[in-house]
């Protein structure tokens, strides 16, 4: 079993109930240097994600959440979490099965998608 360290990571679990910020996630010691230093960003950013929560339900933008399924960062549940709290705006989002965090660099086409679909709206949208 690897040695790993619970550290506190601000992204919701299966429940989309649940609160940015509660969920604890075992890193393993010998985790890629990318995983475990963006891990370590992520809790620096816990007290402001958990201020931000309680706003997210007044944001009334369209909202394009674009995700991968096997994303090791942010677990995929996180969609339905988001999801729940964007209750003012209208949602589109695209899965990307079997995919990881790195969108920019793997999945170019579906971002510039999503991208383009946000850059045609109108400046007065929101």
């Amino acid at each position: 079993m690897a040695d790993c360290r619970r550290l506190a990571r601000p992204v919701a679990g299966a429940d989309s109930n649940d609160s940015v910020g509660r969920h604890l996630v075992a890193v393993p010691v010998d985790s890629p240097r990318a995983l475990r230093n963006a891990n370590y960003e992520l809790i620096a950013l816990k007290t402001h994600l958990e201020a931000l929560e309680p706003k997210l339900g007044a944001i009334r933008c369209p909202i394009y959440i674009v995700h991968g399924t096997k994303d090791p960062l942010v677990p995929y549940s996180n969609m339905a979490f988001m999801q729940a709290r964007f209750t003012a705006a209208p949602v589109e989002t695209v899965t990307i099965p079997d995919e990881n965090h790195f969108l920019p660099w793997n999945r170019q086409k579906e971002l510039t998608e999503t991208i383009g679909k946000l850059e045609a709206l109108p400046p007065t949208h929101c």
